[in-house]
């Protein structure tokens, strides 16, 4: 096939004209560093340069004027077109530049000179959010705090025994409720998680004396918790079953010389606080991550734990998208109700160097609950014909009999063989 055969018929946005001449400039952009005392210069590449192209084209004929009015629109709107190259075929391209000659010698005739860009494409570094690992780093961020503050608030040294008995009886207490919570863990979790708490229980008495260690170590047993419960729903109503609420009093401090009863009050807040808190953190990670999803970042060994910097374990976010935790939105919103309202009432109790923290936690529930990449159905009324089995009803709605515990268990009834003929809540496909 000769050359010209190749040629394609030049047009710009759909207008078209012919090609008498044409140029293009291309080559790299670069900038030449030339240094005192060098003979030779250092030439930094900063990438292609952007093709150009200039054409000069011409319509003709006895209605070159419509021709010639189609051309010169199209070369004036904005944004880029497509350009038909002659040589080089299709071009997303800018018009930069028209110009426009006519003259009575050569009658019927318009000449453009054209100079076109490559529009190439918009692309810019893209920064994706992770809602999820915001909000496993808002949590560990709360524990540094709540580490840091139990250490400056809880304090034993001096107290009459009896006071330092009952303070002591608060803290065993609490740690046995995380022996009920850990009852909720996967099987393969329970006998490690469980035998760290006997330790801590063993060693309660002698850690009373360093209260920052001590909370470290509390700390990391609520941390050992998250990703760790075989239905982690059940995981986070046994965590606010076991330790939200309680004797709540707003944190105002001690006085500038406390009774011993004051002091052994102040002690019992800052094991309410640093309890619940710390529930209230595992309850808000476990809602964003599965069994197994999730790695525990350990100290190092002889760490100096509450004292330099955050040394209590940290959640590290998993790399993959996880299970979705929730059948529905409406249990995903249900459960960023309860935290939030979990957290608006532990709030006035937390010491100031922790409240800016759960704050940050707060905005970070907002942002991951629900999943916005997971797509949740919504429950729905659904009211049948007639009575109908589960089975069936499953089937016709979901062309999935097996659903039908799906439907059970948001609608109880005394006979899935007999599903009544009132509304009915069902997800959404």
């Amino acid at each position: 096939m000769a050359w010209k055969d190749r040629l394609r018929p030049a047009s710009f946005r759909q207008a078209a004209f012919g090609v008498e001449a044409h140029s293009s400039e291309q080559g790299r952009r670069v900038v030449v560093h030339e240094y005192p005392g060098r003979d030779k210069p250092y030439v930094e590449d900063l990438g292609a340069k952007a093709r150009g192209f200039t054409l000069r084209g011409f319509v003709v004929g006895k209605d070159y004027q419509q021709a010639r009015d189609a051309l010169l629109d199209a070369a004036n709107a904005p944004g880029p077109g497509q350009l038909v190259h002659p040589y080089f075929g299709a071009l997303r391209v800018v018009c930069t530049a028209v110009s426009v000659s006519e003259s009575g010698e050569a009658g019927g005739m318009a000449v453009f000179d054209l100079t076109f860009v490559e529009a190439g494409e918009s692309r810019y570094p893209a920064a994706e959010s992770d809602p999820a690992g915001s909000l496993l780093d808002a949590a560990d961020t709360l524990d540094g705090q709540l580490v840091e503050a139990f250490g400056k608030w809880f304090d034993l040294d001096g107290l009459p025994d009896f006071l330092s008995r009952d303070n002591l009886q608060a803290l065993t207490e609490r740690i046995q409720r995380l022996s009920t919570v850990g009852g909720l863990l996967d099987l393969s979790k329970q006998s490690p998680f469980l035998r760290q708490v006997r330790q801590l229980l063993d060693a309660v008495g002698e850690l009373s004396a360093s209260p920052a260690v001590l909370g470290s170590r509390i700390i990391g047993l609520f941390t050992d918790l998250t990703g760790s419960f075989s239905q982690p729903l059940g995981g986070i109503m046994g965590l606010a079953r076991a330790f939200r609420g309680g004797k709540r009093e707003v944190s105002r401090g001690l006085p500038a010389n406390p009774t011993p009863y004051q002091r052994a009050e102040s002690n019992r807040q800052a094991v309410q606080v640093l309890f619940e808190a710390a529930a209230l953190n595992a309850a808000a990670a476990t809602a964003v991550v599965r069994p197994d999803d999730i790695t525990i970042e350990l100290p190092q060994p002889g760490g100096n734990f509450g004292s330099g910097g955050n040394q209590q374990p940290s959640r590290i976010a998993p790399k993959a998208a996880a299970t979705p935790l929730f059948e529905s939105l409406d249990e995903a919103v249900a459960l960023r109700r309860l935290l939030l309202a979990w957290l608006d009432e532990l709030a006035p109790q937390l010491p100031d160097s922790a409240f800016s923290a759960s704050q940050d936690l707060r905005a970070a529930i907002v942002q991951a609950l629900p999943d916005t990449e997971n797509e949740l159905p919504r429950l729905v009324d659904y009211t049948p014909q007639r009575p109908l089995p589960v089975v069936v009803l499953a089937y016709r709605l979901h062309g999935d009999a097996r659903r039908s515990s799906e439907i059970l268990r948001h609608n109880p009834v005394a006979h899935p063989g007999f599903m009544p003929v009132h509304p009915l809540r069902v997800l959404s496909d």
